[in-house]
């Protein structure tokens, strides 16, 4: 019996030493790691063939995304006010949706590179849709 017990005893002094054992350290003073909220920038154009402001310029900027909802082609630009579809060298396309259940082209800012400039994006007829997250 007194084997028994021992061994009960064993096993409760080890899982309690396992949950301690795997506890984050707390540093006094350190301030909390956390995740920023995501910002819904998502919205239509506003008006055809005119570039409108997608995100300000933001040095705390860690990730964006765009998705084109639409059935026309859009264009963003990272460099410029004045995406074009054409883009002559300036921005990216996102292709249309092919149907309305289907996504269009999307854009995922790359691990390591996420400008903290402004985004522009145009598209060439007003209400065309697009989903854009950001934090």
């Amino acid at each position: 019996m007194r084997a028994l017990f021992r061994r009960a005893l064993l096993a409760l002094a080890l899982l309690a030493g396992a949950s301690v054992a795997s506890a984050q350290p707390v540093v006094p003073g350190a301030a909390p790691s956390r995740v920023p909220a995501p910002t819904n920038c998502s919205g239509t154009i506003a008006s055809g063939g005119t570039a409108q402001l997608l995100l300000a310029a933001n040095p705390s900027r860690s990730f964006y995304q765009i998705q084109n909802r639409s059935a026309d082609m859009l264009a963003f630009s990272e460099r410029s006010a004045t995406p074009t579809v054409a883009l002559n060298g300036v921005g990216f396309v996102l292709t249309p949706q092919a149907t309305t259940a289907t996504a269009g082209g999307t854009y995922t800012s790359p691990a390591g590179y996420v400008p903290s400039t402004a985004i522009f994006i145009v598209g060439a007829t007003t209400g065309d849709a697009f989903e854009c997250t950001a934090w």
